[in-house]
């Protein structure tokens, strides 16, 4: 009766496998696209589904060439409904196009020996009209400058702003941008982030990069477009962040040369608008004492070059000049830099010195002239010591001829001076050079600094420690493959500062120098999304693999 029974339910499993496979539908081939008609620097998905085609080869879609493919992947998914057995297979692109135009895309599928092609999509590329303008979506980027056409030598500000309607976790360039043909400097200021209401949508405002240009030639010079990646808040339970792609805006400007006439013999290059300002510690001073001179130059011309400023005569004192404190930043968008300079004047004769005017040369764009940046100079009263009167420096050379002509002998009278001998049995003289006291303590600073620094490293190394253990008492206490996985991706930022929520495969590949830890953590991430996409799926333990991994990285 048992062996019967075997028998009937063998049999009724190999009915249920026939009829599914022989209720099985056709095999579909089809392209989907999520819009057919894009702007420059915004990115669309591609789907391309296989249906009812297992073991099908790799599609070959024509015409993706034309685009910039950013990421790629596939899902696999297989249903039995009323003994009908589906099995599907879908390949994901996130796609992005530079240029306008219009483009066909197809895809081609290899499957038991004959090439099936999907239906034809025509996808178009081009420009916003002025008339959409105002309704940008719900995710884009702006990039503006403040300038379009400089003189050669001028600053122009670049800056790049975010707007989302979304919930932004994380954004950034894609790539480090490259600025040919310019000089880029970002400012290194907070980033602010703001509200903002475009077209009666309100959007968040976040301030992504403010950068300073200087060009390195003149003509008409290009700011390239670069990809920029923003991960935003999704309801996904597994993926908690969903990856956007958007472009930067190409930008021109035009960088006119400097007019070579009334150019100054002494300009130095300098380029906007320049103001000196001086304060001094002291009008008035005893002769062998200095006078320190506090010099502010500010404005909106670059000062990196700008060292010097005193070009004078020293016939009647030492100057000591000394570039301090730099600072560049925006004000109201434009560039503004301010430079501090020290001026010690040490007097070599007595009476009124008066101190040299100091003249910058630069060009003003704004009145399109050469103009000078002007202190007027300064007179410094000094008491005592040599005169510097045309009387004293003539009494002063009969005196110099005198001494010549006739040598004077003066009579010294010398005594002597009984100095009693001071008992020194009971101490130790010991007598060492100054060289040697002052590299004994050079060393000895050394090697405090060191021991500072391993107990610095040793205090975050234990800091690391401790969160490391933090994080395995997580795992031990997780009940979900949800909570699981978020363990798994704390442990990898604390360890490699990278998230697998946020960045790419390729990023977390680059930044887990480890084969076997980098192995395990694509084993999850498979796993994971298996289990998000798919039916069919190979089953893991994912605590222990994590525990493995965690384990590893103690």
């Amino acid at each position: 009766m048992r062996k019967s029974l075997n028998i009937l339910i063998l049999t009724l499993m190999i009915c249920y496998l026939a009829a599914g496979t022989v209720l099985a539908e056709e095999p579909q081939f089809k392209l989907d696209i999520g819009n057919t008609k894009l702007q420059p620097g915004v990115s669309t998905q591609l789907l391309l589904t296989v249906k009812n085609a297992k073991g099908a080869g790799k599609p070959k879609i024509k015409g993706l060439d034309n685009f910039e493919v950013l990421s790629q992947g596939s899902t696999t998914q297989t249903q039995i409904v009323n003994f009908k057995t589906t099995h599907l297979k879908k390949y994901h692109y996130q796609i992005m196009l530079e240029k306008t135009g219009t483009f066909s895309l197809q895809g081609i599928v290899e499957y038991q020996g004959r090439e099936y092609k999907t239906n034809q999509l025509t996808v178009e590329v081009k420009e916003r009209n002025m008339e959409d303008k105002q309704d940008r979506g719900s995710l884009f980027i702006e990039t503006k400058l403040e300038k379009e056409k400089v003189y050669f030598g001028e600053q122009v500000v670049l800056h790049y702003n975010l707007f989302s309607r979304y919930r932004v976790q994380d954004y950034g360039f894609r790539e480090n941008p490259n600025f040919d043909n310019f000089i880029a400097k970002k400012i290194k200021e907070e980033l602010k982030a703001d509200y903002a209401r475009i077209a009666g949508k309100k959007y968040i405002k976040y301030e992504v990069a403010k950068v300073i240009l200087t060009p390195t030639k003149t003509g008409e010079l290009k700011v390239p477009s670069f990809n920029f990646q923003v991960n935003i808040s999704s309801d996904d339970f597994f993926n908690s962040v969903q990856a956007k792609y958007l472009q930067t805006q190409q930008q021109k400007i035009k960088v006119i040369s400097l007019p070579e006439k009334g150019q100054p013999t002494d300009f130095s290059g300098l380029v906007g608008q320049l103001e000196l300002k001086a304060k001094s510690s002291a009008e008035k001073v005893k002769y062998g004492d200095s006078v320190s001179w506090q010099v502010t130059a500010e404005g909106t011309c670059n000062l990196d070059n700008l060292n010097q400023l005193i070009k004078a005569n020293k016939e009647n004192y030492e100057i000591y000049e000394t570039a301090k404190d730099s600072d560049n930043q925006l004000q109201n968008g434009q560039y503004y830099s301010k430079k501090d300079f020290e001026i010690i004047i040490v007097p070599q004769k007595g009476g009124t010195l008066k101190f040299p005017e100091i003249k910058i040369p630069y060009f003003n764009p704004q009145t399109e002239s050469y103009e000078y940046a002007t202190l007027k100079g300064q007179e410094i009263e000094v008491t005592g010591g040599p005169q510097k009167d045309s009387s004293t420096e003539q009494s002063a050379a009969d005196d110099s001829t005198k001494s010549n002509n006739k040598e004077e002998l003066e009579t010294v009278e010398v005594r002597q001076i009984n100095v009693q001998e001071e008992k020194t049995d009971d101490y130790y003289t010991l007598k060492i050079k100054k060289s040697y006291v002052k590299w004994s303590l050079v060393i000895l600073t050394f090697f405090i600094l060191l021991m500072i620094m391993v107990l610095i490293v040793k205090k975050y190394l234990s800091q690391k420690d401790d969160r490391l253990k933090q994080i395995y008492e997580q795992i031990q206490k997780a009940d979900s493959d949800n909570e699981l996985y978020n363990c798994l991706n704390q442990l990898i930022k604390t360890k490699y500062g990278v998230s697998l929520k946020a960045d790419s495969r390729q990023i977390i590949k680059e930044n887990i120098s480890d084969e076997q830890v980098i192995q395990d953590v694509i084993l999850v991430l498979d796993y994971i999304e298996r289990k998000r996409y798919s039916f069919e799926r190979e089953e893991l333990n994912l605590k222990e693999k994590i525990n493995d991994i965690h384990e590893h990285l103690s």
